[in-house]
């Protein structure tokens, strides 16, 4: 398996499908948001490959060195799922960013969804990344309508600094969204 960082052109034409199949509208960025961010050089997108035949992708947004990334999105195409593949393109994260503090993603919260299904997705989710590593915080968020909870990976820095960690993760949400719409849709429960 390799993961292997793609321009926008090839996100576009070869991912960006997969996006839109896998991600609900209410999940999904508009393409000149994950433009914008690549251009700028916040956003990095990766293919995921097996043989050379891309079996999934992943976005990550970092704002500097030595900061944190945030793991943005993780697709793995079904007939790819619970093969280890998004195990292992996380854990290539860690080598691809290895003097990045930590890792963070915000999970949806668990028991918070509109059925018994949706509830049990959460959990799995929840699970496959605590599995990995991932240390769930202290705090929650509401993101543009949706509650969401925040767990961290360490990667080269063991110590969990929550306030750093938040302040962090609102300032990619500005730098891909617009102070105004952060303002307006996002904050901390």
């Amino acid at each position: 398996m390799e993961v292997i960082e793609v321009d926008i052109k090839e996100f576009k034409k070869k991912l960006f499908p997969i996006y839109k199949a896998m991600f609900p509208p209410i999940e999904r960025r508009y393409f000149y948001q994950i433009k914008s961010a690549n251009k700028k050089g916040m956003s990095k997108i990766f293919k995921i490959c097996v043989d050379n035949k891309i079996i999934g992708f992943l976005i990550v947004n970092a704002l500097e060195e030595n900061g944190y990334i945030g793991l943005d999105y993780l697709a793995i195409l079904p007939e790819y799922q619970s093969k280890g593949y998004g195990s292992k393109a996380i854990m290539s994260l860690k080598d691809i960013f290895p003097n990045y503090k930590a890792m963070f993603i915000e999970i949806e919260k668990l028991g918070c969804g509109k059925s018994e299904k949706e509830n049990i997705e959460r959990e799995r989710r929840a699970r496959f990344y605590n599995r990995l590593g991932f240390e769930k915080l202290n705090f929650e968020l509401f993101l543009f309508g949706m509650e969401y909870s925040t767990y961290v990976l360490p990667i080269s820095d063991k110590n969990k600094d929550e306030e750093e960690i938040r302040k962090y993760m609102f300032r990619v949400y500005e730098n891909i969204y617009g102070k105004r719409a952060v303002k307006k849709h996002c904050r901390v429960l």
